[in-house]
């Protein structure tokens, strides 16, 4: 887990389980932070890394299941996202040639990252499509998912309290 502030681990000490790793973020750029986090995450494991994006509430168990298993048999693992980016790159070990490009427009950060990967010689395995929430819109969508599936009450439980709370009149 990569948080900011630095002063940010109490809190999720909390809610996220005791056996991630929580690493402060480091770095001016977009790539240079999950650089920083994956680096630092394989240096104090030496396991496959995973990163994902915050803004993609739904991804299910079955996701990081299929994304640590396709480590096994490639080096790097790509969850596109609707957008052009991704929501998850996952990878055996740090791959800095994946993180530095001039241009983080998300429109075509997935095509780039797939570029520098082939350039590299490194195998991808590709996850489903998934739709990120960066916009009221993709809220609103996510709203109507929750409520709309017969789902545990515990499910996404906090995200489902601020998004009521954001929507009483």
């Amino acid at each position: 887990m990569s948080y900011k502030p630095e002063q940010s681990p109490k809190i999720f000490a909390e809610v996220i389980a005791k056996d991630f790793i929580r690493i402060p973020q480091r770095g001016e750029s977009c790539g240079e932070i999950m650089y920083n986090a994956v680096t630092e995450a394989y240096q104090k494991s030496k396991l496959p890394v995973v990163i994902v994006g915050s803004n993609f509430p739904l991804l299910a168990t079955d996701t990081f299941t299929e994304a640590f298993a396709g480590l096994k048999e490639r080096d790097i693992v790509i969850g596109p996202s609707v957008d052009g980016s991704y929501y998850l790159l996952g990878m055996k070990k740090p791959e800095e040639s994946l993180f530095y490009f001039k241009d983080w427009r998300k429109q075509s950060i997935l095509e780039k990252t797939i570029k520098a990967a082939s350039q590299h010689n490194l195998k991808i395995h590709f996850l489903p499509e998934a739709a990120e929430i960066n916009t009221f819109k993709e809220l609103l969508r996510l709203r109507f998912e929750l409520i709309g599936k017969n789902i545990d009450s515990n499910y996404l439980k906090n995200t489902r309290k601020i998004i009521d709370e954001l929507f009483i009149y």
